[in-house]
């Protein structure tokens, strides 16, 4: 019995029968398999590209965020006041509980 390290050889005119697989010539081709394989790479390399944007410290740099926050303080507008809340008409005073009238 062969090891598990042991490849056997095959037949150079058995390899006319082989069918199927991913081919690997220079012509392009459209099936599945290859567009599955150009998906996955795509999502490895936008993975591997976040990775790397964060570990160089990802995200707003010091010189953005005050640009951000210049922008949002000088928007020129006034500051609003506040509603003022409803005044009660009356209080009720019942079994020790006062109780506002609206």
């Amino acid at each position: 019995m062969p090891s598990p390290t042991d490849f056997q050889t095959i037949d150079p005119t058995a390899m006319t029968n082989v069918q199927g697989g991913a081919s690997r010539s220079g012509s392009s081709s459209s099936s599945g398999d290859d567009q599955l394989m150009s998906a996955l790479g795509s999502i490895q390399e936008s993975l591997s590209a976040l990775a790397s944007s964060k570990g160089s410290g990802g995200g707003l740099r010091m010189q953005d965020m005050m640009m951000f926050m210049v922008a949002l303080n000088s928007g020129g507008s006034q500051p609003q006041a506040a509603a003022q809340p409803a005044q009660p008409k009356a209080w009720n005073y019942d079994n020790g509980v006062w109780t506002p009238t609206y």
